[in-house]
């Protein structure tokens, strides 16, 4: 079974009025690890243009 805290995403945007948080708008170089495994979710990510490579490397190999 699977216990989630989560809220759907619709909700957490519907609270943030527009000026809360000014836009940022960020360029990566092809390559870059823009995020890892146990790093705090401080940010939402959203593509403009390009692609997201996701992978995860287990314990296990």
């Amino acid at each position: 079974m699977v216990v989630t805290h989560d809220r759907p995403l619709a909700e957490v945007f519907r609270n943030i009025s527009g000026g809360s948080y000014p836009p940022v708008v960020e360029a990566f170089e092809r390559g870059k690890t823009i995020f890892f495994p146990g790093d705090p979710a401080e940010r939402v990510y959203v593509l403009i243009k390009g692609a997201v490579k996701l992978s995860r490397v287990y314990e296990e190999g």
